[in-house]
Parts: structure tokens; sequence; C-alpha cells
């Protein structure tokens, strides 16, 4: 018999649009319960310029700090329970601090 599939925080197309709407990009987390059959999911929108760079301050010395910052200030929709538990918030580390590519800047003169 095949276990049902749990989806907690998930939305309907028509929700992830209103966000997308709403803030531009949206970006989803999506992470393995405790179950296999079992994901959470977290709507982020795109960081400011404000909590990237309180991000950033931080970042160095303690990342969970920086990601705790940035999911904080970019969740918009999902299973809360992420914010909170520590196993899911773990999950979600990595990703949520993938928020903001770092991209390669050069300085010409002119």
């Amino acid at each position: 018999m095949k276990k049902e599939l749990v989806e907690i925080g998930k939305l309907s197309e028509s929700e992830i649009q209103a966000l997308k709407d709403k803030h531009g990009k949206i970006f989803i987390v999506k992470i393995q319960g405790d179950a296999p059959n079992k994901f959470h999911y977290a709507y982020l929108k795109k960081p400011s310029i404000d909590v990237f760079g309180r991000a950033m301050a931080v970042m160095e010395e303690n990342q969970v700090q920086a990601a705790q910052l940035v999911l904080l200030n970019t969740f918009e929709a999902g299973d809360p329970a992420i914010k909170t538990d520590v196993e899911l918030f773990a999950a979600a580390m990595r990703p949520v601090l993938l928020l903001v590519p770092l991209r390669e800047g050069e300085l010409l003169q002119a």
C-alpha cells in the first residue's frame, strides 16, 4: 500500500502567482520531513539590500544567525515551523543562504 503524500505549507499555482505579482521573484524551499512521503514548503521573496547587508555583516562569524535573518525577513508563505523547528531550519539554511548569489564584478579604468 502506497503512503499518501503529505505536503505541509504547499501553495496552489494561483497562490504562488499572487505572491509573484506582489513581490516579483519567489523562491520555493522544499524540505524532506520525518517520513519519505512528507515535505515542508517555504515561499521566500528576494531579500532587500538592507537584509542582504545585515546578513553579510554576521555571515563570517555566525552562518546560523545570517540564515535566520534572511529566512525571517523573506518568508512570505508556507509552513511556519520551518522558522522555529531546529531540524527544518537546519535543512533550509543552505538554500536560504543561496538566495543572494554573489556575482563577479570588475573595476575598469575609463
